[in-house]
């Protein structure tokens, strides 16, 4: 039903414009703004001053009405939303949610500690490895290219202990 009134209001305001500009003002002539002399010659020489003048007072208070009837179908679907929105709060505050229980026991979550400390020490050891192959290689260059090796040696230990 409102969007219905919605639409007969948007067309009668439109409506309303166009007639309104259609009527010309006190002392103006109709034919003027087409450059003619002959004034009213459209709707007959007093006839389109009623005529337009009786439509737009029909249509203004055909707008008024669907104004007056959407003004109050929006209150209606106010008032039951507030309804909607305290029976919820009400069925909410009145069922409170329950918490999950916690069913893992002391030991399980101390077993999933250490598996993910395992793990990390893992990578670890995977990342030194791999930094011990790239230092092994980068020696194994240098002596090719006839550098000194000892000093480079005496490195690689170092980062090995530290």
């Amino acid at each position: 039903m409102f969007n219905f009134i919605l639409a007969i209001q948007i067309i009668v305001a439109i409506a309303m414009v166009g007639l309104i500009l259609l009527q010309h003002g006190k002392g103006a002539d109709a034919g003027a703004s087409f450059g003619s002399g002959a004034s009213g010659t459209v709707f007959g020489a007093a006839g389109s001053a009623n005529f337009l003048t009786r439509a737009t007072a029909v249509l203004t208070a055909i707008f008024f009405a669907t104004s007056l009837l959407l003004a109050i179908q929006a209150r209606k679907i106010e008032t039951d939303q507030r309804r909607l929105d305290v029976s919820e709060i009400e069925t909410e505050t009145a069922t409170p949610a329950l918490e999950p229980i916690a069913t893992e026991t002391a030991e399980e979550i101390l077993a999933d500690a250490d598996a993910d400390t395992n793990a990390e020490e893992t990578t670890k050891t995977e990342e030194a490895t791999a930094d011990k192959e790239q230092i092994e290689q980068e020696l194994a260059t240098i002596s090719e290219a006839g550098g000194e090796t000892e000093e480079l040696t005496e490195e690689v230990e170092q980062e090995k202990s530290e």
